[in-house]
C-alpha cells in the first residue's frame, strides 16, 4: 500500500484538476476579503474564514471523480490488480489521497484568510477553544464527503457518469438538507411582532403554527439532517453564526452536545459508506 500511496501522491502534485480548485479556492478567499473592504469592513474574519465551507463538498466531488475517474479511463485499476495490489488497498489509497487533497484545499483558503485578511480586517476574535473543536468538525465533514465521492466514483466505472453523479448528488443533498433545516427550525407559534421606536422588540399575538411537524416527524428529519454531510456543514456554520455574532451562551453543555453530535454522525457516515464501498469494489466485475 505503501508505494500505491507513494505512485497516487506523486500524481495529484502534478494533477491539473487539483491545482486548479486551489487556484479557485484563492481566488475565492480573496473575493471574499475584497468584498469586506468594500462593504467597509462589515464582514470580520470570523466569518470569512469558513465562508467556503458548504461549497468544499462540491470542490471535493469534482476532484475525486477525476482523478480516481481517470485511473478507469486509463485501466491503472486494473493494472494495479495484476501488480499484485489488493482492492482493499486501492479503494483505501484512493479515499486517502481524496481526504488528503481535501484538507489541503481547505487549508489554503485558511491561510489566505489569514495572511491576508487579518492585517486588514482585524484579528480572529473567536476563541482558540471554541475555533479549535470547528477545524476538527469541518475535517471530519470533508472526510464524509471524500467517503461518499470516492465509493461513487469506485463503483461506477465510466468517469462522466460517476463526476455527473458526485455534482448532482451534492446539489441534492444541498437542496435537501436546507428542506431538512426549515422542518427542524420551525416554531410551534407564529408570532406578530414589531419594534418600537427604542427598538425593542413586542409580541402582539401568538397563534399556533399549522405547519409545526409533530414528534416522529422531527426526529426523522433530524437524523437525516445530520447524516448528510452538508446539513453537518449547516450546523457548523449556525456554531460559526453564533459566536461571531457574540451572543452570550453559558451553556456550555449545548455547545459541547453540538459538536458531539456532529463529530458522532460524521464517524459513523465514514465508516458506514467506506464498508459499504470496499464491499462492492470487491465483488465488482472490472473490465
Amino acid at each position: 500500500m505503501y508505494k500505491l500511496l507513494k505512485a497516487s501522491f506523486f500524481r495529484l502534485k502534478k494533477n491539473k484538476v487539483f491545482w486548479g480548485i486551489v487556484i479557485i479556492t484563492i481566488i475565492l478567499a480573496i473575493s471574499f476579503l475584497v468584498n469586506s473592504m468594500k462593504n467597509e469592513f462589515k464582514y470580520k474574519i470570523d466569518s470569512i474564514l469558513f465562508n467556503n465551507i458548504q461549497i468544499i463538498g462540491l470542490f471535493i466531488a469534482v476532484f475525486t471523480s477525476l482523478f480516481i475517474g481517470t485511473e478507469y479511463a486509463y485501466g491503472t485499476i486494473r493494472n494495479k490488480i495484476i501488480a499484485g495490489h489488493t482492492r482493499r488497498s486501492i479503494y483505501l489509497t484512493n479515499w486517502l489521497v481524496s481526504v488528503v487533497a481535501g484538507i489541503l484545499i481547505e487549508f489554503i483558503y485558511l491561510a489566505v484568510v489569514a495572511i491576508i485578511g487579518i492585517p486588514l480586517i482585524g484579528g480572529i476574535e473567536i476563541a482558540v477553544s471554541d475555533l479549535t473543536p470547528i477545524l476538527l468538525e469541518i475535517i471530519m465533514v470533508i472526510i464524509v464527503f471524500c467517503s461518499i465521492f470516492t465509493a461513487i466514483t469506485l463503483i461506477c466505472s465510466d468517469i462522466t457518469l460517476s463526476t455527473t453523479i458526485c455534482m448532482l448528488l451534492f446539489i441534492m443533498m444541498f437542496i435537501v438538507a436546507g428542506s431538512l433545516s426549515t422542518v427542524i427550525t420551525s416554531k410551534e407559534t407564529i408570532d406578530t411582532t414589531y419594534h418600537d421606536e427604542n427598538g425593542t422588540l413586542y409580541i402582539l399575538e401568538s397563534k399556533p403554527n399549522p405547519n409545526y411537524p409533530n414528534e416522529m416527524t422531527r426526529i426523522i428529519c433530524n437524523f437525516f439532517y445530520h447524516v448528510l454531510p452538508t446539513g453537518q456543514m449547516m450546523e457548523i456554520s449556525g456554531q460559526i453564526n453564533d459566536l461571531s455574532g457574540k451572543t452570550v451562551d453559558t451553556n456550555q453543555n449545548s455547545k459541547t452536545s453540538s459538536v458531539t453530535t456532529v463529530m458522532t454522525y460524521a464517524l459513523g457516515v465514514i465508516l458506514v459508506v467506506n464498508g459499504i464501498g470496499i464491499f462492492i469494489f470487491n465483488k465488482k466485475e472490472l473490465k
